[in-house]
């Protein structure tokens, strides 16, 4: 019996020391798949296709930040919430210079040579039970400013409203507590990948996000395996 639990061990700990860090990029077509493109999209998920489609055919991301924080925010579609009248999500990723902390067990193999010269907060913004439903348009504007490269105004608000809408803006340019800022890594395709998986995992790229650029815009894929997202970001805010 201590032979078979000594081989089991020493099988445990190969496998252990053989796994490596993920290289291959983004399976576009099955996330296209998921979200059901073929099938004449509307509304949220004709949202989700435009970008995909567009993160199929955008080039790596080159807008390094040079500043010690840069946002980058808005339109984000997630399956389990598309076409949700009462609630909306945005995406918000800030940057910094300098590798990250790395996000996967240190007995991973892994060829430094990946590294991406920035480290990255991911942040799962949305708001919910938005009443009355006018407030969707607020929040709206707040994406299309950020599109535009313009700060929106909230004037035509009541005090309230226009206060709430203000500290969402506010909120969203800078990250959130003392999060550690995640390491990237170079995919062997035009993405970068942050939480990248291991070779071992039985979820591949599910917890990943996967992120390349078109013209001014970051394109991000989180395919999970329940709840896959796409996001197109704009840079609103360095400092």
């Amino acid at each position: 019996m201590k032979a078979r639990w000594s081989l089991i061990a020493l099988t445990a700990l190969v496998a252990c020391n053989t796994r490596k860090l993920r290289d291959d990029d983004l399976d576009v077509a099955a996330v296209q798949a998921t979200f059901k493109c073929n099938a004449s999209p509307a509304g949220d998920r004709a949202q989700a296709c435009r970008m995909l489609g567009d993160f199929a055919t955008a080039g790596p991301f080159t807008d390094a930040p040079t500043k010690s924080l840069e946002t980058w925010f808005g339109r984000k579609v997630c399956m389990d919430m598309m076409d949700d009248p009462s609630a909306m999500v945005f995406g918000q990723i800030h940057l910094k210079p300098g590798v990250g902390v790395p996000s996967w067990p240190s007995d991973v193999k892994f060829d430094p040579a990946r590294n991406v010269a920035f480290g990255a907060q991911f942040i799962g913004t949305s708001v919910g039970a938005i009443t009355p439903p006018s407030q969707r348009a607020e929040y709206e504007k707040a994406v299309a400013a950020a599109e535009k490269g313009t700060t929106p105004s909230f004037a035509n608000l009541d005090d309230f409203d226009r206060n709430r809408m203000e500290n969402f803006w506010n909120s969203v340019q800078r990250p959130p507590g003392t999060t550690l800022w995640q390491g990237l890594v170079k995919t062997n395709g035009a993405s970068i990948a942050g939480a990248p998986s291991t070779t071992d995992s039985k979820l591949a790229w599910s917890a990943t996000y996967f992120v390349r650029q078109k013209d001014k815009r970051m394109l991000v894929v989180y395919p999970s395996a329940t709840a896959p997202c796409v996001a197109e970001l704009w840079k609103i805010h360095t400092e």
